[in-house]
């Protein structure tokens, strides 16, 4: 305890000597290090709490000015400018695109007096709260209007107001209703009175017009000009008239050219050709020919994919009557026909690949037993392929891009064809020449369909007309043209016959008389729903005639009832655009698929 206390008095002397004693002393005497620097501890800067942008939810409430102000921090170690990074992501093709809380009544008001009067609030002005500003930097659009109607919107403008503007829009006319006057008569056309300056900028208004029209036809000539020239320079001989020679040596050589590309390929071993009857794939088994019942129900889950086809596929069909066969065409300039069953003596997968056109194949037609197709590719040839050994019967072009080719179901040997030129021509196989054309169109026809026991047949195109025709004579019977109707580039018949349908344009399907009073418009039987514009998705009836079945241009497949035209179920089948979707001939509720994912599918 002694030693404590002296421990304790001895501090305290020096505490207190230290503090008594000269400063100028003490500096020489101590020597220190300050480790740390000076930091203002003051709370009188601004604290604020700063964001990062790709945050949605905000845990605290920031002012005005920190949430919208400019992007500040480093930047990342790829990232080229500071706009590139902080640059919000795409929402949608065009670019990005920002939802605003904006009240209903707010926007209708802006919106309609940007209208009428040219002025509305600048929607770009986020910092609303304060009303500092002056009028040109919260509004947009006529300031002069601005001003002398003292920033007046639609909705508060009082009725004289409404009934002077009316009055300085109506413009007074010239008077002369004397019908006796025969030189002097107005009537009805009698023109404005306009004053000097306002005659005289109508002046100059129709005399620039009419100078900006020589300058336009002067250039258009001057085009016509070089062009003759230049077509004259390189193709001197071919503007002479070639004889009829010349003309057959370049069709042979064009024939030759397109024979050159003819192939089959059977893909399997030479065995499983034939069965041990010597049977091809041709032959169906008696069980897959009888319908089980007549009832068709909506497919619920993907069966089978094939998988085959490099590029998009635009059509598909079942092998006529027995449905053993799925003969596909495709934007990869081939065909290949698929096994559907998937017994112990054929399993499903592609049995033969049909090739021939230097273009991808638009559309594909089986005959009526299905020994023989058609095929039409954007190379403008239409070949006649033999189903069981892929040889090429016949080959014809007429010189332009064929779209769609039917046989006619009376006689094989005649097919017709819908092309680029506006026209649908009749083939005569065994003439091996076009034998009738169907002109009457104003653009492409798109399809072909035969109605009334095969007698007669209508024709669509891109003029959004529909034209029926006696098959045979080419003379329009009936047509449709409306204002308010649109392209129907494709055509499906119903089983009963006495209906046909067609995919619009304008995202529904169309139903017409197929029979008796035929072209009558079935106004309770529109299917709507499904998203189809610009594609030429395939439509298509239940062997029952009760499911009504197309393609969408987002993958996905529509189901509706024909008796109600309701919407029933859709399902999502492909990645891109469903081209064709077709039921199943003989087995129940069995549809196939195809899209321009370059895949086929089959749904139970």
């Amino acid at each position: 305890d002694d030693d404590l206390n002296a421990s304790s008095n001895a501090n305290t002397n020096n505490n207190n000597t230290n503090v008594n004693a000269d400063p100028a002393a003490t500096s020489v005497s101590s020597r220190s290090v300050m480790l740390a620097p000076n930091v203002d501890i003051s709370t009188s800067m601004k604290m604020e709490k700063y964001h990062d942008i790709s945050t949605k939810e905000i845990m605290h409430n920031p002012k005005a000015e920190v949430l919208f102000g400019p992007v500040q921090g480093p930047l990342r170690k790829f990232s080229k400018s500071r706009e590139e990074e902080f640059k919000p992501k795409q929402t949608t093709l065009s670019g990005y695109v920002e939802l605003e809380d904006v009240d209903g009544f707010a926007f209708s008001e802006q919106y309609h007096t940007f209208q009428s009067f040219g002025y509305a609030v600048d929607p770009s002005i986020r910092d609303h709260h304060n009303h500092n500003h002056q009028h040109k930097e919260k509004y947009v659009g006529d300031s002069e209007l601005l001003r002398s109607n003292q920033a007046m919107t639609i909705f508060n403008q009082s009725n004289k107001m409404r009934k002077d503007k009316k009055k300085s829009n109506v413009r007074k006319r010239l008077r002369n209703n004397d019908p006796s006057d025969i030189d002097g008569y107005l009537g009805p056309w009698a023109p404005t009175l306009r004053s000097k300056e306002e005659e005289e900028k109508y002046q100059q208004e129709l005399d620039q017009q009419k100078e900006e029209w020589k300058l336009m036809q002067s250039l258009k000539k001057k085009r016509k000009v070089t062009h003759k020239q230049s077509a004259d320079d390189a193709n001197k001989e071919e503007d002479e008239e070639e004889d009829e020679e010349s003309l057959k040596q370049k069709r042979e050589e064009a024939r030759k050219q397109s024979m050159a590309l003819e192939a089959t390929e059977f893909h399997g071993a030479d065995d499983e050709l034939y069965d041990y009857q010597g049977r091809t794939y041709m032959y169906c088994s008696p069980e897959h020919r009888k319908r089980a019942s007549s009832k068709n129900y909506i497919p619920k889950k993907r069966v089978w994919q094939y998988i085959g086809h490099k590029q998009g596929v635009n059509a598909i069909k079942f092998m006529p009557r027995t449905g053993h066969l799925l003969l596909s065409a495709s934007n990869d300039t081939t065909c290949k026909i698929w096994s559907v069953y998937d017994d112990d003596d054929q399993k499903r997968k592609c049995l033969r690949t049909y090739r021939g056109h230097s273009a991808g194949v638009r559309n594909i037609c089986f005959n009526r037993d299905g020994s023989k197709f058609l095929t039409t590719s954007y190379d403008g040839w239409i070949k006649l392929f033999d189903t069981e050994t892929g040889k090429v019967h016949w080959r014809g072009t007429s010189g332009t891009l064929a779209f769609n080719a039917k046989f006619y179901p009376e006689n094989e040997n005649e097919f017709l064809c819908g092309q680029k030129n506006k026209i649908a021509v009749q083939w005569d196989i065994r003439q091996n020449r076009i034998v009738q054309r169907y002109d009457e169109h104003l653009s492409a026809v798109n399809d072909i369909l035969f109605i009334d026991n095969n007698r007669r047949f209508v024709t669509t195109s891109d003029d959004k007309k529909i034209f029926f025709w006696d098959y045979g004579t080419p003379v329009v019977i009936k047509h449709i043209s409306e204002p308010h109707l649109h392209s129907v580039p494709f055509l499906t018949l119903h089983p009963k016959k006495k209906w046909f349908l067609g995919q619009s344009m304008d995202n529904k399907i169309v139903t017409y008389s197929a029979s008796n009073k035929i072209g009558r418009l079935n106004a309770k039987k529109q299917f709507s729903g499904h998203l189809c514009a610009g594609y030429a998705c395939q439509v298509d009836v239940s062997f029952d005639g009760n499911l009504i079945m197309s393609g969408d241009a987002m993958g996905n497949v529509y189901f509706w009832d024909w008796g109600t035209a309701k919407f029933y179920h859709k399902i999502q089948c492909h990645k891109k655009v469903t081209m064709g979707c077709i039921w199943h001939p003989v087995q129940n509720s069995l549809i196939a698929t195809c899209s321009w994912d370059a895949t086929i599918c089959l749904w139970h």
